[in-house]
C-alpha cells in the first residue's frame, strides 16, 4: 500500500536500464528496453503512473533523462573494456599442434597441450578480473557523474528490471534496500531458453543467467513476460525450483510493438541498394535475425541449396549479427558460390535498409528453434509480408493462422513449404492481421505494473 503521503500522487515506475545505458545496441532486449524508457513518461500519464529511466551506480540507483537512451556509440568505460579484453584474449595461443611429423614426441605432444590449456585458463581467469575491477571502477564513476541523481524510494514506488543486468551483482543489494523500504520490484521476463534449452546458449551465460533469474524469484514480486509463453515457462520455473507465492496473478505478459519505425523518412543504403539491383525481379526471401544456433541458419542454407539445386530462381538475404558460435554458419555464407549472387547477408543493416528489404520481399522466412517472442514474424505481418515460421509455441501464439508453418529440424519441410509459396498455394489474408505498435505496447506493460504493484508484497 502507499502512504497516505501519496495517496494524490503519481505511482512512480522505475525502469532499470543500466546495460543499455552502457551499450546503447538497438536490438533485441535494447529495443525493449529503450521503448519501455523513453515512451514510458508519455505512454504512463494515462494510467496515472511516473515513469523514469534508473541506472546502478555504487551510490544507488540514479535517473537518468531519456535522451541519454538514444541509439549511439557506446560509453567510454564499455570501449576501453573492449580493447582491454582484446589484447587479453590475443595473448592465448594459436593452436599450434604438435605432430609426430615434426618430430615431436608423443610425451612432449601432451606437454604441449597442457601447457596451452594452463595459459588458456590463465587468461579466462585474468579476463575475468580484470572484468570484476572494471565494473567496480564504472559504478564508482557513475555515481559521481551522476551525483545528486539518485533516487531515494518510498512506498509504493515500482522498481521494473528490464534490462539484461544478469551479471551485475550491485543490482540486487539496491532492488534489495529499495523492497524493504516498500517498494514492488518486478522482472521482466524475455525469455528462459538458457535455461530451458542451454544448448542455444553460451556457456559463459548459461551459469550467470540461471542464478540471476533463480535470485530474482526469490527477491521480487512480480513478473511481466514479453509473451504468455515466456510468462508460463517462468511460472514453471518458479515452480521447478521451490519458489513460493508465483500464482497465476504475479506472472503477467505484454505484447511487444511493432512499429514502421522508418517507413517513408530514410532511404536504403549503398549496399543494400547494390543488392536488390543484383537480386532484379527474382523472388526474394528474408531472415531476420542474429546469426546464432537457436536461430537454425544451417537448415535455412540447406533448404535454399535443394531449391537452387532443383533450377529455382530465387533470392534469399539474411540479416543479423555475428552470434554464438556463428564462425561456422558465417563462413558458409561468405564461401557460398552464390554468395553476392542470389544470397546476402548484412550485419549492420540500419532500420531504412531492414524496411526495403521488409518491402522487397516475397516472404519472411523465420526458422527459429527457441523465441522468447518472434518480433521478425510480427514487423513482416504489419507490413503485409507473407510470412513462413518453424512450428514453435510462440510463432503459434502471435500468428497461428496467418503464417504457414513447418518443421524447423527438417530442410525438406522448408523447401516443400516454399515450393507451395512460389506455387501461390500459401496465399494468406495477412491484411486482417494486427497488432500493437509501441506506444500500446508499452501502455500494456506498463498496465501490467500497476495491476500487479497493486497486490502488494509477495510472500515467499
Amino acid at each position: 500500500m502507499r502512504n497516505a503521503g501519496m495517496d494524490k500522487a503519481k505511482r512512480r515506475v522505475f525502469v532499470e536500464c543500466t546495460h543499455l545505458y552502457q551499450h546503447n545496441f538497438n536490438t533485441g532486449i535494447q529495443r525493449v528496453v529503450r521503448n519501455l524508457a523513453c515512451l514510458g513518461a508519455g505512454e504512463g500519464k494515462a494510467l496515472d503512473l511516473d515513469v523514469r529511466p534508473v541506472v546502478i551506480t555504487s551510490a544507488g540507483l540514479a535517473e537518468i533523462s531519456p535522451a541519454a537512451l538514444a541509439k549511439g556509440k557506446s560509453s567510454a568505460a564499455v570501449r576501453v573494456w573492449t580493447r582491454m579484453r582484446k589484447g587479453l584474449i590475443g595473448l592465448l595461443p594459436k593452436g599450434a599442434r604438435a605432430t609426430q611429423d615434426a618430430g615431436v614426441t608423443v610425451q612432449q605432444a601432451g606437454m604441449a597441450k597442457r601447457l596451452i590449456s594452463i595459459i588458456k585458463r590463465g587468461v579466462v581467469w585474468s579476463v575475468l578480473a580484470a572484468r570484476r575491477v572494471v565494473d567496480r571502477a564504472t559504478l564508482h564513476a557513475r555515481a559521481a557523474s551522476l551525483a545528486g541523481k539518485h533516487v531515494e524510494p518510498i512506498e509504493g514506488d515500482v522498481l521494473l528490471l528490464a534490462d539484461a543486468s544478469w551479471k551485475a551483482e550491485a543490482l540486487w543489494k539496491h532492488a534489495g534496500a529499495w523492497r524493504a523500504k516498500g517498494v514492488r520490484v518486478g522482472l521482466v521476463v524475455y525469455d528462459l531458453i538458457p535455461i530451458v534449452t542451454p544448448q542455444f546458449s553460451a556457456n559463459l551465460l548459461v551459469g550467470p543467467f540461471e542464478k540471476y533469474m533463480r535470485r530474482a524469484t526469490a527477491e521480487t514480486d512480480f513478473a511481466i513476460g514479453i509473451s504468455k509463453h515466456s510468462a508460463k515457462e517462468y511460472r514453471a520455473f518458479a515452480e521447478r525450483i521451490g519458489a513460493k507465492g508465483w500464482s497465476a496473478d504475479r506472472a503477467g505478459w505484454f505484447r511487444l510493438g511493432a512499429d514502421k519505425w522508418a517507413s517513408g523518412r530514410m532511404q536504403a543504403s549503398d549496399d543494400a541498394k547494390r543488392a536488390m539491383e543484383a537480386l532484379g525481379e527474382r523472388p526474394v526471401y528474408l531472415a531476420v535475425g542474429t546469426l546464432e544456433v537457436r536461430k537454425n541458419h544451417g537448415v535455412l542454407l540447406d533448404a535454399f541449396d535443394e531449391l537452387w539445386k532443383r533450377g529455382r530462381d530465387v533470392g534469399l538475404v539474411v540479416i543479423g549479427n555475428y552470434g554464438w558460435k556463428s564462425q561456422e554458419i558465417a563462413q558458409r555464407i561468405q564461401e557460398h558460390p552464390e554468395f553476392g549472387k542470389r544470397l546476402f547477408w548484412f550485419t549492420k543493416a540500419s532500420d531504412a535498409d531492414l524496411e526495403s528489404w521488409y518491402a522487397k520481399s516475397r516472404t519472411v522466412v523465420m526458422a527459429s528453434l527457441a523465441e522468447g517472442f518472434g518480433l521478425p514474424v510480427v514487423e513482416a505481418l504489419v507490413r503485409g509480408r507473407p510470412v513462413i515460421a518453424s512450428d514453435i509455441p510462440t510463432h503459434r501464439e502471435i500468428a497461428d493462422g496467418f503464417v504457414e508453418f513447418f518443421d524447423p529440424k527438417r530442410p525438406e519441410a522448408l523447401v516443400e513449404t516454399v515450393e507451395r509459396d512460389l506455387r501461390g498455394e500459401t496465399v494468406r489474408e495477412v491484411g486482417a492481421y494486427r497488432w500493437p505498435g509501441w506506444p500500446e505496447g508499452v501502455r500494456e506493460c506498463l498496465a501490467e505494473c500497476e495491476r500487479m504493484a497493486g497486490l502488494g508484497r509477495r510472500e515467499s
